[in-house]
């Protein structure tokens, strides 16, 4: 924290003066539990003022040692470790997480990301509300997707998927209609693009982008028929 050693008296008071004002409720209601015997440990992350009036990010660990002989804890010991730099990262990637949410949402694009070696999926929220649906209320996995395009355009895009999965393209883009949650059809403009591939070609990720093109689609079939 930047103090020579015995540079102040150690005390809980102390210590407690020392954590931003934020987090302290939370610190002391978790060290009333650990002295209540409701939990056996704990893990806590939350900022410590140094002495030059910085704030950083420390994990406290806080263990039992020893019993009186009634059996009662007369010794607790901790350790702290710095995160500072960890948790400043973390804060970048969230606030660039939410940039790009915000642009796709503005763009009216869903963006997907499809682990093919854990089978792990993560569909960003405008994804969900172009289909209708809340965050999470419905399980967006190959079978929901492959379900959900209309029949007249299902073959051509699963065989395009296909393909970048097994390495014969590494992306494409592609048109097509898919169901919403309130039964009806919309139009998407789907760009999908292998990220890494395994020794023998085929994709181990894949992502995507999903463009509400409907409202453009509709009024080209309408000068279309009106042209016919």
């Amino acid at each position: 924290l930047g103090y020579e050693v015995n540079e102040f008296e150690p005390s809980f008071k102390q210590w407690m003066s020392l954590i931003h004002p934020d987090d302290r409720t939370k610190i002391i209601e978790t060290q009333e539990k650990f002295l209540n015997n409701e939990i056996a440990e704990y893990d806590s992350e939350f900022r410590v003022r140094k002495k030059n009036g910085e704030y950083i990010w420390i994990l406290n660990r806080g263990y039992r040692l020893e019993k009186d002989e009634e059996g009662n804890w007369e010794k607790i010991v901790g350790v702290f470790s710095d995160i500072d730099n960890h948790k400043k990262s973390q804060y970048t990637h969230y606030e660039n997480e939410a940039r790009l949410n915000l642009a796709l949402e503005v763009a009216k694009q869903g963006l997907w990301d499809w682990d093919l070696l854990n089978g792990q999926y993560y569909h960003n929220p405008t994804y969900y509300r172009l289909l209708g649906y809340e965050l999470n209320e419905v399980e967006l996995d190959f079978e929901f997707w492959q379900k959900s395009i209309h029949p007249d355009d299902c073959n051509q895009a699963i065989e395009l998927e296909t393909q970048v999965i097994t390495g014969k393209i590494k992306e494409y883009s592609l048109e097509y209609r898919m169901l919403t949650k309130q039964g009806e059809y919309k139009w998407f403009l789907s760009t999908t693009k292998a990220l890494f591939s395994l020794e023998n070609g085929q994709a181990k990720r894949i992502m995507g982008v999903i463009m509400d093109i409907n409202e453009r689609k509709l009024a080209e079939q309408t000068i279309q028929q009106s042209e016919e």
